[in-house]
């Protein structure tokens, strides 16, 4: 009987499946495990990579964007790794829901990434950070106050927009 239920809890948890996502990219990928393609983009050009977890920002040969979460004083409470051109859309504990053209994922601070299921989404409103520290130089970067989907407590979300 145990192990009924626990094949029967394994069953209920979503399995990780790798996803095509783009990547900003340094050097040939064309050998990286899961590669897909190199596009143009309105930025510069993105490498779509099959992945289960999504690259670090900012170093090594694919990296992502990143989405910060930020108290009232502009400081970095925690970090999360996000495609290129993805658009957060829920906070809950210690995970971040974005949205890639007509799919959502959840996505933890080390980039371990699954499917997101059908849920509805509580209302985001703009707010008002500092973002200086995290995102020098950028030119679209957003702050929207998220309810955590568990507490309902609002939590400000800063991201770097798609570029137009």
């Amino acid at each position: 009987m145990r192990y009924l239920f626990l094949a029967l809890m394994a069953a209920s948890v979503p399995a990780l499946a790798a996803e095509p996502l783009p990547f900003w990219f340094e050097g040939d990928v064309s050998r990286v495990a899961g590669y897909q393609s190199v596009e143009d983009h309105p930025c510069g050009v993105i490498a779509i990579v099959k992945v289960d977890k999504l690259p670090p920002f900012g170093k090594g040969r694919l990296t992502s964007e990143k989405a910060v979460e930020m108290d009232a004083s502009g400081k970095a409470i925690r970090r999360w790794p996000i495609p290129v051109d993805a658009t957060p859309v829920a906070v809950r504990d210690n995970q971040l829901m974005f949205e890639y053209g007509d799919k959502r994922y959840w996505v933890e601070p080390d980039g371990k990434v699954q499917r997101a299921g059908k849920l509805s989404l509580p209302a985001v409103k703009e707010a008002q950070c500092k973002t200086a520290i995290e995102f020098k130089d950028a030119d679209y970067v957003h702050c929207e106050a998220f309810p955590d989907m568990g507490t309902r407590v609002p939590r400000t979300i800063a991201y770097e927009g798609a570029c137009a």
